[in-house]
């Protein structure tokens, strides 16, 4: 119908061969993906390499970005080690995707004392 999205791929001429391919990954070319028309939007796989700032100091770069079921968390290579940090409206308070650069609250790796 209409409505409905038909995918169809080079070399795949039958049902079966269609579903040999089910649960495969899709990959698109960053050169081939959608332009984003929002400011304030961005691929989630353009947050890697991004510099994270907390407190006004460089914590490190984005090495990994991690899917979760309540958010997505960041994986920080500070140089001296890796630092997972929430994905959350709470825990980053400024982004700038197309400069790089992702601001931290200052406190979030605050430790308490034990």
């Amino acid at each position: 119908t209409a409505d409905r999205l038909r995918i169809t791929f080079a070399d795949v001429d039958s049902r079966d061969a269609a579903a040999a391919l089910t649960g495969a990954e899709v990959l698109v070319p960053v050169a081939r993906r959608a332009p984003l028309d929002e400011p304030d939007t961005f691929y989630v796989t353009d947050l890697v390499g991004c510099t994270v700032m907390i407190g006004g100091r460089e914590l490190g770069a984005v090495r990994e970005v991690y899917p979760a079921p309540a958010n997505d968390v960041l994986e920080v290579d500070t140089g001296e080690g890796v630092v997972l940090v929430p994905f959350t409206a709470d825990a980053v308070v400024a982004m700038a995707p197309a400069e790089r650069r992702i601001e931290l609250r200052a406190d979030l790796l605050a430790q308490e004392p034990v």
